[in-house]
C-alpha cells in the first residue's frame, strides 16, 4: 500500500494513501430456465431463445440452470430482466371506426358474461372492479376498431391490458418470498394488438409473471421476478362456449356492469 507524507504541528507523519472505492458491476441479469423448459408442455434439456422477448439465450458458466441474454439489448427491454418498471406496453394502433368499433362492442356487451368467465378463468383472482376499469380503457384506445377482431382472444388482450395486478393480502406466513403482485404479458411477437390477427405462423404466447414486492421502485422490475408460466389458452372453442347458457355470476357483479354499460352509453 502506497503512503503520502503530511506536516502535522510542524512533523511529517506517514499516513496510507487514500485509494479509490472500487464500484462492483451490477449483477449481470438472469433468468431461471427450469420453469421454461416445459412451458408449452413439452420437455426440452436446455433453453436456446428467451420465452418472452424471444432472443438468443446462453448458459450462465457455473449456474447451469439459469440462462443470459446474448444481447445487451434483450436484457434491457426483456420482460424478465429489464431495471425498469415501465418496460414496452402492449400498444393498439387503431384509429375510430364507427361502423366496426360499434358492431365489435355491441357483440362484446350482448356476450359479456363469456368474456369476463373467460378472463376469471385465466386469472381467478380478476374483479369485476378490474373488468370494467380495463374495458373503459379499451374503449379508449379503440381496441373495438380492428376489423378483425377475434373474440376469442379478447380474455388474453384485456389481461395484457390490465397491466401490473397488486395481490391483496398476499404475504403468506412462513413462506420465503410471497407474490405481491401479477402481470400478464404476450411474447414479443405481438407489439400491437393487431399482431393477433395478422398473418401468423404460429400462436402467440400468453404469460403470467409474478412479482415480489418492489424495494425501490413503484411496480415491480425484472430484478423482482419470481417466476412466471406460459398460460394455457381457453380449452373449450368460442362457438362452442358461447353456444352454451350464460355462465353463473353473482348478482352484484350483473348489476356492477350494467353501471359501466349505462355510464359508458352516456359518454
Amino acid at each position: 500500500m502506497e503512503h503520502t507524507a503530511r506536516a502535522v504541528n510542524g512533523r511529517q507523519v506517514e499516513r496510507p494513501a487514500v485509494e479509490p472505492a472500487v464500484v462492483k458491476p451490477e449483477r449481470e441479469p438472469m433468468i431461471d430456465a427450469r420453469p421454461w423448459l416445459v412451458a408449452d408442455g413439452v420437455a426440452r434439456p436446455s433453453l436456446s431463445r428467451c420465452p418472452l422477448c424471444l432472443g438468443e439465450v446462453l448458459p450462465v458458466l457455473g449456474i447451469p440452470e439459469f440462462v443470459r441474454h446474448r444481447s445487451a439489448l434483450h436484457d434491457a427491454r426483456c420482460v424478465l430482466t429489464t431495471r425498469t418498471y415501465q418496460p414496452d406496453e402492449l400498444v393498439v394502433r387503431k384509429a375510430y371506426d364507427v361502423a366496426v368499433g360499434f358492431a365489435h362492442r355491441m357483440r362484446f356487451v350482448r356476450r359479456w358474461e363469456f368474456h369476463y368467465a373467460a378472463v376469471q378463468q385465466l386469472c381467478p383472482s380478476f374483479t369485476m372492479k378490474r373488468f370494467a376499469t380495463v374495458l373503459a380503457y379499451a374503449d379508449v384506445l379503440n381496441l373495438w376498431s380492428y376489423p378483425n377482431l377475434r373474440e376469442e382472444d379478447l380474455a388474453s388482450v384485456l389481461l395484457v391490458l390490465t397491466g401490473f395486478m397488486r395481490l391483496a393480502d398476499s404475504a403468506v406466513k412462513g413462506a420465503p418470498e410471497s407474490v405481491g403482485w401479477v402481470r400478464f404479458w404476450f411474447d414479443a411477437s405481438v407489439r400491437d394488438v393487431g399482431d393477433l390477427w395478422g398473418a401468423r405462423t404460429s400462436a402467440p404466447g400468453l404469460f403470467r409473471i409474478e412479482y415480489r414486492e418492489p424495494g425501490s421502485t413503484p411496480f415491480p422490475t425484472g430484478a423482482d421476478v419470481l417466476g412466471g408460466m406460459r398460460v394455457d389458452t381457453l380449452q373449450m372453442p368460442w362457438t362452442e362456449r358461447v353456444a352454451g347458457p350464460a355462465p353463473e355470476l353473482h348478482a352484484a357483479d350483473r348489476a356492477a356492469f350494467g353501471r359501466f354499460v349505462a355510464r359508458s352509453h352516456r359518454n
